[in-house]
């Protein structure tokens, strides 16, 4: 069934032929979703037209896959929810779900452009009752045929170990019987494949939904253990311990939970780590367990404490830190923590500022990063201005001539540095539309 009013549209959005950059890719999508929601508009009265039109979407978004440089996944996200589309527009036609099934897996298979890629969880989502169902009985097939070849059952299997086929269509079977909070299962499941502390909170989080909390925790220290043995490859259940604190906290084991969290921000002393703390602290203990975590956190290195002083509103111990650390360790924190940290500081603190200020600009110039010496003047300049406002000049000619004295190879970082050394007041650097417009009206 052609469509060709919406056809046209659908070719005119995509661009053919026109190469669209990663920045530009956001504005085709844009385009691109105006068309999916006039096809989306047609349902449920004409779902057959919906279908085929999505379908026609769909290789047009193949088509165009090399002339895009989709960094950004946004282009791949939009083909998986037209993807998405064309199941609900089959289902609106009454169309057999296992035919959409085959399909789906049909076109899977052919796949260049990852359009499919992890979307079992969209599907898992999007699918009714029996579309489910005939998804799982799909997979389940490729799972028995795979396994057979692999050597059958045999006990259960490191999943990581496996062949590949065989690992796919674990994962896709996981994935989509975690979206159905089907934890029987799942753990049938793990039964044959082997058990990993990410399986272990993702059953945790589908007995938690059902209200099983006490089974829920069984599973997560399980998975504690488990990590705990061993290292998991592509791995990441770093949420076990949020997931032990809620379940803890839900069974009225308030104590315990908060023992847990008070020995996870021992270990990492952090904004994160601490905002998990105070929420399991009673409000009338407050004051007292933020004296703990302050004084736990004085064990931990600076660059993992700055952001944690600062949500804290510690800053009298965030310049207490900084003024006793060394200059390499103020040159090795994040330099996104250390500006904030500095500009936060730089009122009351500002000797210590200028310190911040001075291991941003001193990393620069030793990492030998000659496209940032701009930003390591603009350091040095704030580091000047706090140490005049601390009333340190001296500290400022010192740093002048250490500089100066290490770096007089860096003939482009000299450039710009020389004026502030000489003792020129600092000059604000035009704006970027101003020396666009400069050059503009110069004919450059």
């Amino acid at each position: 069934m052609r469509d060709p009013r919406l056809e046209r549209r659908i070719e005119a959005a995509l661009c053919p032929g026109e190469f669209i950059s990663a920045q530009d890719s956001f504005d085709l999508v844009e385009a691109l979703e105006s068309v999916r929601n006039s096809i989306a508009a047609l349902l449920p009265r004409e779902a057959k037209r919906a279908a085929a039109l999505c379908e026609t979407f769909l290789a047009g978004c193949s088509a165009k896959a090399d002339e895009v440089d989709d960094s950004h996944g946004n282009f791949g996200d939009f083909a998986q929810s037209l993807i998405c589309d064309w199941v609900r527009a089959r289902r609106a036609d009454g169309r057999d779900a296992a035919q959409t099934v085959q399909t789906l897996l049909r076109w899977k298979a052919k796949d260049e452009h990852s359009f499919f890629c992890r979307i079992e969880r969209q599907l898992a989502e999007t699918f009714n009752r029996v579309e489910r169902a005939a998804f799982i009985g799909a997979i389940r097939a490729r799972f028995d045929e795979e396994l057979k070849k692999a050597g059958g059952t045999g006990g259960p299997r490191p999943h990581y170990d496996a062949p590949y086929p065989l690992r796919e269509a674990t994962d896709m079977l996981k994935t989509i019987y975690e979206a159905a909070k089907d934890a029987a299962a799942y753990v049938d499941l793990c039964h044959v494949m082997g058990v990993s502390p990410k399986d272990c909170e993702r059953i945790a989080k589908i007995l938690q939904s059902r209200g099983k909390l006490g089974q829920a925790l069984e599973w997560v220290e399980k998975g504690l253990h488990l990590e705990s043995q061993q290292k998991w490859p592509n791995q990441d259940a770093s949420g076990l311990g949020g997931v032990k604190r809620e379940l803890l906290k839900g069974l009225g084991r308030h104590q315990e939970a908060l023992q847990q969290t008070w020995e996870e921000f021992r270990s990492h002393p952090g904004e994160y780590s601490y905002v998990d703390l105070m929420g399991c602290v009673p409000a009338a203990d407050r004051t007292t367990w933020h004296e703990k975590a302050m004084e736990a956190a004085e064990t931990a290195s600076l660059g993992s404490c700055v952001e944690l002083y600062m949500k804290a509103r510690e800053l009298n111990r965030l310049a207490a830190r900084v003024s006793r650390s060394k200059d390499e360790e103020l040159r090795g924190i994040y330099y996104s923590r250390a500006i904030d940290a500095a500009k936060k500081l730089a009122k009351e603190h500002p000797a210590e500022a200028a310190a911040l200020y001075r291991g941003q600009a001193i990393h620069i110039l030793d990492s030998k990063k000659s496209e940032l010496y701009r930003s390591a003047v603009k350091y040095f300049s704030e580091a000047r201005r706090c140490y005049e406002a601390a009333g340190q000049g001296e500290k400022w000619r010192g740093l002048v001539k250490s500089v100066l004295q290490e770096h007089s190879r860096k003939q482009s970082f000299l450039a710009k540095f020389q004026p502030l050394a000489s003792g020129e007041k600092p000059v604000r650097e035009p704006s970027f539309l101003t020396r666009a417009k400069r050059r503009w009206n110069s004919g450059e």
